[in-house]
This record gives structure tokens, sequence and C-alpha cells, in this order.
């Protein structure tokens, strides 16, 4: 028989344990109701990254178009601005700003390997990053050069103001991707910049995603990666990555792809005739101390002529997602 407690004034009242149930279903479905938003606000999220890649990638390609218009200058090089020539520092960016498509574990990390491996062990086990180091010949950089390139902006160290090569006195933080990249070197014979490793997996979730082989096919190049941990290059398997990567850099090769940020110094940023407003954030990015700077990529190849080109190749965003990959994440 159920009993109901009244008050002083005779009328019926809850009991305790009454109380306690709703009170719980209320918590319940509040808790549910936020997690359902959670996921909204994510998948709204992964929605304005993909419209954000498609906007880019029309913009960038009409902005180089456009032979009255400034071209490209001042990208963000994704280094430290002590990055060294001689490979010493071949790790190095800024300190506490993260790149997701650096991970070999599916965690955040730095951006780069410490290098290219020059033997097959390096295939298959705990993967690779995506972007590794690359010391740019006079070649490239007079093709560079050609795009409009005089200056690439580098990291500092974010203790303290530092003026760069070009007169400029840089932000000095690396806590914020606005002002993370603000060093400026000028394009020479030697520098280190990051290029896309053709070998590059990540790991995640039971599974290996080659990223490095979707990141050349999506700029149009052959490059696959086996299930034996191979790279195949026009159907042909590589016997490491060095191997991979230097196919691809060879006379005739389909050439290897420099990885740029599209910062807030570009000289994209802020043109009143063409070009954008502002540099784009991407919106899955939601740490302060991660590069949330979007990506794009230039082929540097050799011809069969030996003429050395640099041309526009595709975009990628800071998680290393083509808009293919960032579009099939939505199902």
């Amino acid at each position: 028989m159920t009993t109901t407690r009244k008050n002083l004034h005779g009328e019926s009242g809850f009991t305790l344990v009454e109380l306690v149930v709703v009170i719980a279903l209320i918590a319940l479905v509040s808790s549910l109701a936020i997690s359902r938003l959670g996921n909204v606000k994510e998948a709204s999220r992964a929605k304005m990254n993909v419209a954000n890649l498609a906007r880019l990638g029309t913009a960038v390609d009409a902005f180089l178009s456009m032979s009255d218009q400034p071209k490209l200058d001042r990208m963000d090089s994704l280094l430290f601005k002590d990055a060294a020539e001689n490979g010493d520092n071949a790790n190095n960016m800024s300190g506490s700003i993260s790149l997701h498509v650096a991970t070999s574990d599916g965690t955040n990390g730095i951006a780069l390997n410490s290098g290219l491996a020059t033997s097959a062990s390096y295939y298959g086990g705990g993967g690779a990053g995506l972007l590794c180091p690359y010391w740019l010949t006079a070649a490239d950089v007079a093709a560079l050069r050609r795009l409009g390139f005089t200056y690439l902006m580098y990291g500092t160290d974010g203790s303290h103001l530092l003026q760069g090569e070009d007169g400029s006195w840089s932000a000095g933080s690396i806590l914020d991707s606005d002002q993370c990249m603000s060093y400026a070197r000028a394009l020479t014979n030697g520098l280190q910049v990051a290029v896309v490793n053709p070998g590059a997996i990540m790991m995640g979730s039971g599974t290996a995603t080659p990223i490095g082989a979707l990141a050349y096919r999506s700029c149009g190049q052959d490059v696959r990666y086996s299930l034996q941990g191979k790279v195949l290059i026009d159907g042909v398997a590589q016997t490491s990555v060095q191997d991979a990567f230097n196919t691809l850099n060879a006379t005739g090769g389909d050439g290897i792809l420099l990885a740029l940020g599209l910062g807030a110094e570009c000289s994209m940023i802020g043109n009143n005739a063409a070009g954008l407003d502002h540099a784009p954030t991407c919106p899955v990015i939601t740490a302060p101390d991660e590069y949330a700077r979007y990506l794009i990529l230039f082929r540097l190849r050799t011809d069969a002529a030996g003429g050395r080109t640099a041309t526009y190749a595709g975009i990628l965003d800071p998680l290393g997602q083509t808009i293919d990959r960032a579009r099939a994440s939505l199902k």
C-alpha cells in the first residue's frame, strides 16, 4: 500500500524517495540533451570545415590565376625560426603549437619527423607523421620566387620579440595561432621547409590511415599505400619511404608536395582586389595552443627537360584531411 506524506495544511506531498527519483530523471534528461547538443555542435563544425576547404581551394586558384595581382608570399612554414639548415634540429616547430597531422597514434604531436627513413624497416608499426623536413635547393627557390615567394614565416620561442630578416618584428607568441608564425626568413638555398611524407600513416581505432598517400592522390598523383605497408607509385612498389620520396622528386617524376600554412601574414589575406579578407581557422580545432590554419600544398617538380617548377596543388585542413576525407567523415 503506497502512502503519501501530508503537509501542515493536510495536502498530499512527495516522499523523499519520489523527489530523489524525479531529480535523477531530470539529471538524466539534462545530460542526454547536453550530449546531443555537443554532437550537433561537432557535426556543425565538421560541415563548416568542408565548406572552408571548398571555398579556400577556389580562392587560392583564383588568386594565382590573376596575373595583375600580387602573388603568394609570407605563408607559414610550420617551423621554428632556428630550424637548422644542416638537419640538427629537424624536429623544431613552435613549442606548444601542435598539428594533428603529425601524430603517429591519433593524439596531438609536433609536425615533423626527424627525417625520411632510409630502409624498409620504416614501414608499418607505430605510424609516421604527415610532414617531414626538406631543404630547398637553388632551383626550388627560383621556382617558388616565380610564384611570388620571397619570405616564409617561422615560429618564435615566445619569450621575446625578434627582428625578422625583412626588418619587421615578430609577435613573439606561440600560444595563439594568429601569432605563432611571425618571424620572416628569406627564401634561400638550403632553407628547411615541411613537405608531405608519401609513406605517412596515422594509427587509430585499430586501423592505419595512409594520410600521406591520400594527400598525394588528392593532388592527382598515383601514390598508394599497400596492405603490406609499401608505398606504390604508378603501381610500382618502393623499397623504402626514402626511395618513394626520391622517385617522386626525380627528373620526370610527379613531384613532391611542399606544405605551407595560410596564416594571417600571407599576401593573399587582406588584399582588396583579390584573395580573402582574413585567414580562416579550422572550426574543428578548438584548443588555443594548436595550429588551426589550413595547409596549402605546392608541387615541386623537375620536368623531363630538367627545369624545376612550383605549382599550386591542393589544400588540407590542419588534421591532414583532404576535402574528400573530410566529407566522408560527415557520413
